[in-house]
């Protein structure tokens, strides 16, 4: 029997510098990542030779005054925004605190930084150190925690807004050799939720013989089967009005004599009991062994638990240490291509307009393939454009392509919205798609945009290059058109942006993770710098103005 110690120091490996540190520029923005005098006058360098840990840079924006900036003398592209005071980087640079128990476990399900900025002495130790491993490794899952499609579609189309902690279902897997470890969240639940296995991913493995579904509710702490035909019910009876957890595990035959036995990790131990990191390969031999591998640190010492329906079985534990809109464009030409790319074939039609002298083309590019089912829709300006500037910031001056509302409010669509701050969570905004119900944030502050029926199909919407130029606006009750956000006054000739259409059968969360990965091939990134980025993997210390304490409660 393995046995847990639980350190009574919990050891951070990074540094998180708050931007209420740094030199502030004549609009409060940053200037400088320097720190004030009061606080280290002796300087970062200094900081780093006492304490021996890399540091991590943060602040919420630049000011246009910054030190960095090539028109301040400085080594990077910045863009300047005369009328905030403002700046954005244009290269790439290396670079509600009343619920701890609550804001630890979300922190590490979302397979982002760790770093509680509790006051030196008020860490609750025993707390953080349910997120990780003696040594600051965080314990994740195999993706990040999202919002269950059932709980979308709760809210788009029964009502309801599943934003901050509100009532809301949450899940990730874990996924270990091909066997599927669920965690689900679930949030102030006043409604009612029928769940299935195929709920956690729609590539859950079919029911079989050889696969069997336990699920633990940790709110009551008893185990029941879970299947397609034996749902279980998340509702304020089974689960409460503030916060649940249920964890999933398969139970694997291991032999001809119907013997089951699965993983249930370091239960109530850690808020990922059975994760990729600590557990990394799952192996049955089909004559009764069941073989997991782990991977601890030195001088570690952990519990682990397994379900089982025995009849003479046995397992081997190793373990590894180590947008003219004056003038209205005439549509002057059509022209249907064909052609390739490193995603396969495609076909491509071209429209090409004149508005005035200025020539632009729009084009809409499709795959062949059903596997890759996106859209490309291009606006490209062959002449340059003068004077296109809008009359407030979060006009467009182009625009393609476009969505428009249902001419009634009987339709079927859910949409989900990402806006504003926080990648998009402040402005979260999921409702039916109509045009007196839709509401959300466009313009610079704007994001992707999701639509969805009650079968599973879902559409995402967003830009494709040029980003930093790209925006969208809502006409009235109309339709939503994107195009390049509404103070260009100038477009360069030969400039393009692009914009994509990704669509899904399986939901909501699938067409997000699709969408996501044709962007990350497109620009040939990689998942492979999360797993050497020290401020992802390992606990941290963070930095902040005065906050009240995290962890310590």
């Amino acid at each position: 029997m393995l046995t847990r110690s639980t350190p009574n120091l919990c050891s951070a490996r990074y540094l998180q510098i708050d931007s209420w540190f740094y030199k502030k520029g004549h609009k409060n923005g940053t200037r400088t990542w320097a720190p004030e005098k009061n606080i280290f006058p002796n300087g970062f360098a200094n900081l780093y030779a006492k304490t021996g840990l890399p540091i991590g840079y943060h602040n919420r924006y630049w000011d246009n005054d910054t030190t960095y900036a090539r028109y301040n003398g400085g080594k990077y592209n910045f863009i300047s925004d005369s009328t905030t005071g403002c700046a954005v980087p244009d290269d790439q640079v290396e670079s509600h605190k009343d619920m701890p128990y609550v804001h630890a476990l979300v922190a590490t399900f979302s397979t982002g930084p760790v770093g509680p900025g509790d006051g030196i002495g008020y860490v609750n130790s025993s707390l953080l150190m349910k997120c990780c491993n003696s040594d600051g490794l965080i314990l994740r899952a195999s993706r990040p925690l999202t919002i269950m499609d059932k709980s979308l579609k709760q809210a788009a189309f029964v009502g309801g807004n599943p934003t901050g902690l509100g009532e809301a279902l949450y899940s990730t897997i874990a996924n270990i050799s091909g066997h599927i470890f669920g965690t689900i969240l679930a949030t102030e639940v006043n409604g009612s939720y029928n769940l299935e296995p195929i709920d956690l991913t729609p590539d859950y493995p079919g029911e079989c013989e050889d696969v069997t579904t336990f699920i633990y509710n940790s709110f009551t702490g008893k185990f029941r089967a879970w299947s397609s035909s034996l749902p279980f019910t998340v509702d304020a009876t089974t689960c409460g009005t503030e916060l649940c957890v249920f964890y999933s595990t398969s139970l694997i035959r291991v032999d001809t004599e119907n013997t089951h036995v699965g993983l249930l990790g370091e239960m109530n131990a850690k808020f990922s009991p059975v994760s990729p990191q600590r557990f990394f390969a799952i192996r049955t031999s089909g004559t009764g062994e069941f073989e997991v591998k782990v991977r601890m640190s030195a001088g570690e010492n952990i519990d682990v638990w397994f379900l089982a329906l025995l009849k003479g079985s046995s397992f081997t534990l190793f373990l590894e240490c180590d947008n003219s809109h004056s003038t209205k464009p005439t549509l002057v030409g059509l022209k249907v291509s064909q052609g390739d790319d490193h995603f396969g074939r495609w076909n491509k039609t071209t429209f090409s307009y004149l508005a005035g002298t200025l020539s632009v083309q729009t084009s809409v590019k499709v795959y062949m393939e059903s596997s890759l089912p996106v859209a490309v829709f291009s606006q490209t300006f062959s002449s340059a454009a003068h004077k296109t500037k809008g009359k407030v910031r979060d006009d467009i001056i182009s625009s393609f392509p476009s969505v428009r509302f249902p001419s009634n409010d009987s339709a079927s669509l859910g949409y989900l919205a990402y806006g504003d701050f926080m990648a998009g969570w402040i402005g979260l905004s999921i409702g039916r798609w109509t045009k007196s119900e839709a509401n959300f944030t466009t313009g610079i502050k704007g994001g992707p945009l999701v639509l969805f029926d009650k079968s599973s199909n879902a559409l995402v919407i967003s830009p494709l290059s040029n980003f930093m130029a790209a925006s969208n606006k809502k006409f009235g009750d109309k339709h939503v058109s994107w195009g390049i956000m509404g103070l260009v006054d100038d477009v360069p000739a030969d400039y393009n942006i692009d914009f994509i259409i990704y669509f899904s059968n399986k939901g909501v969360n699938e067409a997000m993770r699709g969408w996501g990965s044709y962007l990350t091939t497109l620009y040939g990134k990689t998942d492979r710098a999360r797993e050497r980025d020290l401020s992802l993997t390992h606990l941290g210390y963070w930095t902040d103005n005065g906050e009240v304490d995290l962890l310590s409660e």
